[in-house]
């Protein structure tokens, strides 16, 4: 380096490995879920219910093809780029509550509700087999729409957790210290970027 030239010491260096792609690949994921989950919402609230056996079809055609080609891939893609940049940083995450409650409400919450939006799903299609039961439709439908209801809300709190990162009580200090406890102030190793300490 010639004498003189500007020397970065504080900003970020290069070489930041896969996280930012990664954290693109999160987001771009999360945004297809809660979009598919929106735009299956706003089918089932903004148009009229059907009160034919085709329109019953078609709109479980729509829902079913929103499912398997947005909603479903959109969730596959934030799970997986999530849990590769967790790896990353697995033993810092694993210390504090936010990312465990995270973890809590994604085990608990994404299961069953893929577990139930797809039994009621397949139920829709098979209330409209020869012969169709439009009044058992109906009903599927208002279930299909709590269901969409609460993954909305499911990924909300998701979001809400790992954007905020709320304390939940916790002291990020002694949490993430080495040994669990609280250090006292030590002053900085002597060298030249040191001189003038204190």
């Amino acid at each position: 380096m010639s004498p003189g030239a500007y020397r970065n010491i504080h900003g970020r260096r290069w070489g930041r490995g896969a996280r930012p792609w990664l954290l693109m690949l999160k987001i771009v994921g999360v945004g297809v879920f809660l979009g598919g989950l929106v735009s299956v919402l706003v089918v089932q609230l903004a148009t009229p219910t059907p009160d034919t056996p085709q329109g019953w079809v078609l709109q479980a055609a729509l829902i079913r093809r929103a499912f398997v080609l947005v909603i479903v891939p959109g969730l596959v893609t934030a799970l997986c780029a999530g849990s590769m940049l967790a790896v990353t940083l697995l033993g810092v995450f694993l210390r504090v509550r936010w990312f465990q409650a995270k973890l809590l409400v994604v085990a608990a919450a994404a299961p069953a509700l893929h577990v139930f939006m797809r039994g009621r799903s397949a139920a829709l299609r098979a209330a409209l087999d020869s012969p169709p039961d439009l009044e058992a439709a109906c009903r599927i439908r208002s279930q299909l729409l709590a269901g969409t209801v609460a993954a909305i809300a499911f990924t909300l709190v998701v979001m809400w957790l790992g954007r905020v990162k709320p304390r939940l009580g916790q002291d990020y200090a002694r949490a993430l210290s080495p040994n669990g406890r609280l250090e006292p102030d030590k002053p900085p190793a002597p060298g030249p970027a040191n001189a003038g300490w204190p």
